[in-house]
């Protein structure tokens, strides 16, 4: 999942994206395809699963990582299911 294919899944309704996107740790640019891509692509999806000891990570049963991934999955909900919704509606005709 990138930037292009939210685009193209919330081009009719950047709003919704919008609105779900106020959460800890999120950063608006300007883009919001692009922001939400990042956010939960390297903030959340990479700091799971490919920690280094040189780059920020989160850590399994840490209090406050916990919680920045929990806040984040209203967000990474929306998007998963709209694609989806998206794919089944637009795509697979």
């Amino acid at each position: 999942m990138g930037a292009p294919q939210l685009q193209e899944c919330f081009s009719s309704n950047k709003q919704l994206l919008e609105e779900h996107s106020h959460v800890y740790g999120f950063e608006n640019s300007g883009d919001i395809f692009l922001d939400v891509a990042t956010f939960l692509y390297k903030r959340n999806r990479v700091q799971l699963s490919h920690s280094k000891t040189t780059k920020r990570k989160k850590i399994p049963f840490n209090p406050a990582d916990e919680w920045e991934v929990q806040v984040s999955l209203p967000l990474a909900e929306l998007v998963a299911k709209s694609l989806l919704s998206y794919e089944d509606t637009h795509l697979l005709s």
